[in-house]
């Protein structure tokens, strides 16, 4: 089934609306919670821009996987935040994959969307370098 193309500005609009609530945060212990924050919001525009060339994008860090399983478990807000940014329902495919493709090979194609995918594999490496600087464990 093909969806109409999902807005960036329509999707940077309702990502800067979301109010995560502290629930998001019950599945994700990493701190700093602001760079978690920032991580998710990140990727959930990136996500927008992958919807927009039909593809997925695999989750950049455990912490910010564990932070959208947490908005995730928040169904309604969660339903309705998707709604606003992309028009449909996005499902959750932590890996990159759609049941297929693992994201290694989608990083190989040449498509208009592999610049984002870099740009989400550069993002994972440096979210990953700030979380071995600054985790703090509980």
């Amino acid at each position: 089934m093909r969806w109409r193309r999902v807005s960036p500005e329509r999707t940077r609009a309702a990502v800067e609306a979301l109010e995560l609530p502290a629930a998001v945060f019950k599945t994700c212990p990493w701190e700093p919670r602001e760079l978690v924050q920032m991580g998710l919001r990140q990727w959930l525009r990136c996500a927008g821009a992958a919807l927009r060339d039909d593809q997925v994008i695999g989750m950049p860090s455990h912490a910010v996987d564990q932070a959208g399983h947490g908005l995730i478990l928040c169904t309604a807000r969660y339903a309705s935040f998707c709604g606003a940014a992309y028009g449909r329902f996005l499902h959750h495919h932590p890996d990159g994959t759609r049941g297929g493709d693992p994201m290694a090979a989608q990083l190989r194609r040449r498509r208009p969307g592999r610049r984002l995918m870099v740009t989400a594999r550069a993002l994972n490496r440096s979210l990953l370098e700030r979380q071995r600087t600054r985790v703090v464990f509980s």
